[in-house]
């Protein structure tokens, strides 16, 4: 029985459920807030490192180490290396599609994780994560179709950020889109 004594709450009564509503909601906010923090510390940082990838070494010649005859370890002069930016023009200008085509996409990736800074959308995040996906493994497969895996030539750090910038950046792409996706319509339908 109501306290007003009618069929309908009283306003004390709806006021009372509203607080209630507003505190869970402010207490499920508030469990989720490390987690959104993480993911969105996620994007920024796989954000910046993709960006700089193609700033840093994609190929090195040379360099690695050598162990003395008398047991001690020297490291080897590298002869030369690459950036990722030398690495795209020099596809287009030698006419390496393939590798050129994984480059631009590496472009896009990086346009598709700035665009998800900005505002994230399923469109955005999808694609994000698709490109996170496929960047890598065209890397690895242009990189053996081009033939640049010789004695002497081998992958530098640039590549090696960009797939880990990539897995970053794929988690937190799925993570938001899941929350945003998949938990918050399954809460709306409780």
């Amino acid at each position: 029985m109501r306290s007003n004594g009618q069929d309908q709450p009283s306003e004390t009564e709806r006021l009372r459920a509203r607080v209630n509503r507003l505190e869970m909601r402010l207490k499920r906010l508030n469990d989720d807030a490390p987690s959104d923090q993480m993911t969105a510390t996620a994007f920024l940082g796989g954000t910046v490192a993709l960006f700089l990838s193609p700033a840093l070494p994609w190929i090195r010649e040379g360099g690695g180490f050598h162990v003395h005859s008398e047991g001690g370890v020297g490291a080897l002069d590298p002869n030369g290396y690459a950036t990722g930016w030398d690495v795209l023009w020099g596809a287009l200008d030698e006419g390496h599609g393939f590798f050129f085509l994984t480059l631009t996409l590496l472009l896009v990736q990086i346009g598709f994780a700035v665009g998800c800074q900005l505002k994230q959308n399923g469109f955005r995040l999808v694609t994000l994560m698709v490109l996170c996906a496929l960047v890598p493994a065209l890397t690895f497969v242009s990189w053996f179709w081009t033939g640049v895996p010789e004695e002497d030539v081998t992958a530098a750090s640039g590549v090696f950020v960009m797939l880990t910038a990539s897995a970053l950046l794929g988690w937190a792409a799925y993570r938001s889109w899941h929350e945003d996706h998949v938990v918050s319509r399954s809460s709306h339908h409780s």
